[in-house]
């Protein structure tokens, strides 16, 4: 397996901390994103996903649906699903604020994106 098809993975474990530990974050994550956009979340979901390699586990994330008013990089879309594990690396999206949003592919599924505070997403200034 190439460690193109690994990092996705590798860096949604980097957002899900084991219990007691708080987020590390890598520098340079932002620039590895897939997806940069501006865009204005409208819904919000939070469900239990099965995750993991080695040990199969239950993991809380929160989904949020974007309006994408600009792409920066990355496909261009009108409208993305963006996911954030609820733990200490959670990114929190205020509905109906926009924001600069990085996010990665999630490897799961091409039209699910994955984020987090390492990336550095931020309430746009435009």
């Amino acid at each position: 397996m190439s460690i193109a098809k690994c990092l996705p993975v590798l860096l949604f474990f980097s957002f899900v901390p084991l219990p007691g530990m708080a987020c590390e974050c890598a520098k340079g994550v932002s620039e590895a994103a897939d997806l940069h956009f501006i865009g204005t979340p409208y819904a919000k979901v939070t469900t239990q996903v099965r995750d993991g390699w080695k040990e199969i586990r239950v993991v809380d994330v929160t989904r949020y649906r974007f309006r994408v008013k600009r792409t920066i990089k990355g496909p261009d879309v009108d409208d993305v699903v963006v996911e954030s594990a609820t733990s200490d690396c959670a990114q929190e999206f205020d509905i109906g604020s926009e924001y600069e949003v990085y996010a990665l592919r999630s490897g799961k599924d091409d039209s699910i994106w994955i984020t987090g505070i390492c990336l550095l997403n931020r309430k746009s200034e435009q």
